[in-house]
């Protein structure tokens, strides 16, 4: 027999060799796409190279152009061709840009009250410091999504994003905060405090004497309309409002802070006095509450616009602030007769007390008036009072610090950052009490400081009138007047006084108006005493400065009296709305929710175990959820009670869910203790209710028996259908709501009584009213109503439909984290935990509706980068610019330009805060996005196998044929060297 040796190894080296010949081109080729690859990476989410492009507004309308210029310069011509090789790839060829961030301008206003040296401590703020410190905050600020872990990575790209995937932490959206102060004058401040003074009464109604350590509260629902009025008259509504308040101490008696509804004294007085308890009651459910401050007459003409490239502007023109001041101070003084308080109408507190309840019936808010009417139900029992707060979000979009009220703290009792304490916010008399006083001058009031000044005025001016001086001689008597004033009232104070500034300023005018008289006058001798007194103008500064000078002519850095106080209150205040920015104006998003959808269907499902529904609140919970439609949006709800006892599966899900642990706490008053909490495991809850969903049975039965409930669901066949029709359609969002009624507190994941989970919404309730939760203000713990879940469902379902997260949750992209700041978590809204309010703030609301244009933008410049990336592989060669002809270029970059323009309009519309035209633009936009990657992908088909075949042929040369000869060669060796040869026998 013939022996042949298979010898693999001999084969393959030759082989591999020769296939390495063959493919060096290709090598080279593909070399030079993993340099592109290493050198520029099209997922970065910051180009900080020379490369790097904002994409804001502007951008997008050169590229718009760029575009429209490169279309028409398409042509098949020699000088074409060699544009087209020199490109490098397609992308660049066709003009292709990839999108490293898109930018949304937020118009901001910060407003403040006091700092004209009329508020505490005569503080005053000069426009030089103002720009100096606030002006860096027209800032950049990239959003940011709170990953479900609550951690993720500091650069994150998904691919094209699809129904039911969770977009990047990191978006491509860079807020860019148009930032503008406005400085009010002291009347308009003294107008503030006149409101504080009618919305405050006594935190305890039974305390006789007031005092500095009385503590008082203010009504913050009656501050609130009258800041909403008041910037409904300036034309600022189109904008967020951010109001710093330092009005004086004597503003009130004592000390203070905000809140809407009652204090636990004034809970004690309605449990006191049933009777007038009852009345009460009985007048509210027969009285619908109205705005407290409307729309104040004559005030039309008096609406400035707010200025685009301006950044500090008076709210009032100076002429009109008589005018205005006065319209507000009626429309104040009438509220204030309408509240009767004590101290005008010699009532008893208890007799104010109710006469301001009934004002709140009245004239409150909606929230306000159902919080009042819930209490005076329970007789004042079962009612817990919201904490004291410095600082508020109101009902609009504006909120509030008040640097003269408290100083408060609040948070969790143990385990938190972020808490709330004395320093969040910026004390004045803590830190300008050592540096500043009045100086050696006598503090005088404003209107004896004006009376000396018509004084000094009356002597210098007597008998000049009657001689018949020119006009230019009366400008200077008034300069010397104004001279004798400030020796004797303004040089060598540390604390300003609001009438110097006035003075000042005058000054300045003055200036202009004597040189407008100097060429007119033919006396040399009149002519050098107004050049004179143009130089004492010009060298004003003297008078009106602090013991040491320079505090006029203010330079960053230089020595004053108490410039440390003032560098570091202007820090501290500069970080504090730097904070407000990122978690009241433009917060984070929680990472898992819907994209925007048409139509909302809300299926509530009240699973109990008697069968009844008469304590939830249907219509609230519809009310508020309303507020979070879009003009382009419908919104759907019905409703239907399970008992458990009737639907075995789902009370086998309930009991398989159900776990109880021991959990540790720390009380506010320092005790520990270990209490036993029955929860249900949401997960695990979730799984049973999906495989009831899926299979058509147990709960999704119940939606075909829905029963209507009387002006309050939409129980229409359409949702019925659309849950069968739709359920895969971007049209419809369904979002299942299940709320377990127990006899029992029991809690979701031991802490929670409401989570928003990625396709439903579990809540629970029970008929506790005053459950000690984790959290605490001032020293007292905050109890929950577990009774009531409306505070705690609307937030999971605004989380759940558009990723609205608590205020004071955030995510911090240094360390790649969640970060918390407690100081607003505030106001009377779902999202407070100082609060037992559930009305969705305006701010809250721009959140939802700005989320849904962001996972848009998002989700196309997802798909657009791709799609760049895609044709950024195709290296141009002259040999494939033919090829150009048979692909659908022209539909490429028109439908590039589609989406450029589309953003442009989304992009004015966010501006514009008009989120209903922004999100008309949605679907399209994903069209034109997804169909711009997709012809990506067809020209990339289409293209490379041109690119191939053609390089193959004209790089190689006589390769080929010298290929061959070698094939041949080295295959004729191989075989001689295979060949079998004879085994010789043995012979032994």
């Amino acid at each position: 027999m013939v022996a042949f040796r298979w010898r693999p190894a001999r084969w393959l080296s030759p082989l591999l060799l020769l296939a390495s010949i063959c493919t060096t081109g290709a090598a080279q080729d593909s070399s030079g796409d993993a340099g592109l690859e290493a050198e520029k990476s099209f997922f970065s989410l910051f180009n900080m190279g020379a490369n790097g492009s904002f994409w804001d507004s502007d951008l997008l309308v050169r590229t718009l152009d760029e575009l429209q210029r490169n279309r028409q310069g398409l042509g098949w011509g020699p000088a074409e061709a060699e544009a087209y090789k020199q490109a490098g790839n397609l992308a660049n060829y066709l003009g292709f840009e990839d999108v490293d961030n898109l930018a949304l301008t937020v118009p901001v206003n910060f407003i403040f009250v006091g700092f004209s040296g009329d508020g505490n401590l005569g503080l005053t703020l000069r426009e030089a410091e103002l720009r100096h410190w606030f002006q860096h905050i027209n800032l950049v600020v990239q959003h940011t999504r709170v990953p479900r872990s609550g951690h993720g990575p500091k650069n994150v790209r998904l691919e094209p994003q699809h129904e039911g995937k969770d977009l990047p932490v990191l978006s491509y959206v860079h807020y860019n905060f148009s930032a503008h102060a406005i400085n009010l004058s002291p009347r308009v401040s003294a107008l503030f405090e006149k409101v504080l003074y009618a919305a405050a009464r006594k935190e305890d109604p039974s305390s006789q004497e007031p005092g500095t350590d009385e503590w008082y509260q203010v009504d913050a629902d009656f501050v609130g309309s009258f800041i909403g009025s008041f910037l409904d008259h300036l034309k600022l509504s189109k904008a967020y409002n951010i109001l710093i308040l330092n009005p004086k101490k004597a503003a009130l008696p004592g000390r203070y802070g905000y809140r809407i509804g009652l204090s636990p004294a004034d809970l004690l007085v309605l449990q006191q006095n049933e009777e007038r308890t009852r009345k009460l009651l009985a007048f509210a459910n027969n009285e619908a509450p109205s705005e407290v401050f409307g729309k104040i007459k004559g005030l039309d003409h008096l609406r400035p616009e707010r200025p685009a490239g301006q950044f500090l502007w008076p709210a009032v023109r100076a002429s009109d602030d008589e005018a205005w001041v006065k319209a507000f101070e009626d429309a104040v003084f009438a509220e204030e007769e309408d509240l009767h308080t004590s101290n005008v109408h010699g009532l008893s507190d208890v007799d104010a007390l109710y006469r301001r309840l009934e004002h709140t019936l009245r004239k409150g808010s909606w929230g306000a008036a159902l919080y009042l009417r819930k209490a005076l139900e329970r007789g004042g029992k079962k009612t817990q009072a919201d904490a004291l707060v410095d600082v508020w979000i109101g009902n609009g979009r504006f909120a509030w610090i008040d640097l003269t009220a408290g100083p408060f703290s609040y948070g969790p009792v143990v385990g938190g950052e972020g808490l709330r304490t004395d320093g969040s916010v910026p004390d004045v008399e803590e830190i300008f009490g050592n540096a500043t006083d009045a100086g050696s001058q006598p503090d005088k009031s404003d209107a004896e400081l004006e009376k000396e000044l018509e004084m000094i005025a009356s002597r210098r001016f007597e008998g000049l009138e009657a001689q018949g001086v020119h006009e230019a001689d009366m400008l200077l008597a008034e300069l010397d007047v104004y001279e004798m004033f400030a020796k004797a009232y303004c040089r060598g104070r540390r604390r300003k006084i609001a009438l110097c500034d006035s003075l000042q300023e005058r000054m300045s005018d003055m200036h202009a108006e004597l040189w407008k008289h100097h060429p007119k006058i033919e006396d040399t001798d009149k002519r050098q005493e107004i050049v004179q007194a143009a130089a004492r103008i010009r060298h004003r500064s003297p008078l009106f400065e602090g013991e040491t000078g320079h505090e006029e002519a203010y330079v960053p850095g230089s020595p004053s009296p108490n410039s440390r106080a003032r560098d570091n209150f202007l820090a501290r205040l500069g970080a504090l709305l730097s904070r407000t920015l990122r978690h009241v104006v433009a917060p984070s998003t929680a990472q898992g929710f819907h994209p925007f959808h048409e139509k909302v269907a809300v299926q509530l499902y009240l699973v109990t175990q008697s069968g009844s529904a008469d304590d939830f609140p249907f219509l609230a919970l519809r009310n508020e959820l309303l507020d979070m439609r879009l003009p382009n949006q419908i919104f759907q709800f019905s409703g239907t009670t399970v008992q458990l006892g009737d639907d075995p599966a789902l009370a086998m899900a309930f009991s398989e869910a159900i776990h109880t642990a021991v959990v540790p706490t720390l009380k506010a008053n320092g005790t520990k203790d270990a209490s036993k909490r029955v929860y249900l495991d949401s997960a695990q809850l979730q799984a049973q209710l999906q495989h009831q969903m899926h299979d058509g049975r147990g709960v999704l039965r119940a939606i075909e028996e829905m029963y209507k409930l009387e002006n309050v669901f939409d129980t229409s066949n359409r949702i019925v259908e659309s849950h069968h029709k739709d359920k895969h359609s971007r049209a419809v969002l369904e979002v299942p709501v299940f709320i377990f009624q127990t006899e029992e507190p029991v809690f979701l994941d031991q802490h929670h009584t409401a989570r928003a989970l990625p396709d439903m919404v579990i809540a629970t309730m029970c008929k506790e009213t005053g459950w000690e939760s984790h959290i605490q203000a001032n020293g007292q713990p905050i109890l929950w109503d577990l009774s009531n879940p409306l505070k705690s469902l609307v937030a999971a379902i605004a989380q759940h439909v558009a990723g609205v997260l608590p205020t004071h949750v955030g995510y911090s992209i240094p360390h790649g984290a969640v970060e918390k700041d407690w100081l607003w978590s505030v106001g009377a809204n779902p999202f407070s935990a100082t609060s037992h309010g559930w009305t969705l703030s305006k701010f809250h609301v721009d959140t939802a509706h700005r989320s849904h244009v962001i996972a848009a933008l998002d989700a196309s410049a997802e798909h657009i980068n791709l799609g760049i990336h895609i044709l950024s592989k195709e290296k141009n060669h002259a040999d494939t610019f033919g090829a150009l002809r048979k692909l659908p270029l022209s539909q490429l970059m028109t439908t590039y330009s589609h989406v450029i323009t589309l953003w442009m309009q989304i992009v004015v519309a966010v501006e514009e805060l008009e989120f209903g035209s922004a999100t008309s633009h949605i679907a399209r936009l994903d069209q034109h996005a997804e169909a711009f990657y997709e012809l990506a992908q067809s020209i990339h088909k289409q293209l490379h196998p041109v690119r191939c075949t053609k390089r193959r042929r004209v790089n190689l040369g006589i390769a080929p044929m010298a290929g061959g000869v070698a094939s041949l060669m080295l295959l004729y060796v191989l075989l001689r060297w295979s060949k079998p040869k004879k085994v010789k026998p043995k012979i032994n």
